[in-house]
């Protein structure tokens, strides 16, 4: 329902811009997501190491 209403949000604000208001500016750097979640599964490795799990 949430990104129904998102949606809906989105269309009235491009309708009275007469614009689309998404860009390759405010595309999200998929990337960097990837990295955090290596990031995070290095630090839980070795804190099970830590703890001998």
């Amino acid at each position: 329902m949430g990104g129904h209403a998102a949606k809906v949000a989105r269309d009235d604000i491009e309708k009275n811009l007469g614009e689309t208001v998404i860009t390759t500016k405010n595309a999200l750097n998929y990337k960097y997501l990837e990295d955090s979640k290596d990031d995070l599964k290095d630090k839980m490795q070795k804190k099970l190491r830590k703890n001998n799990i």
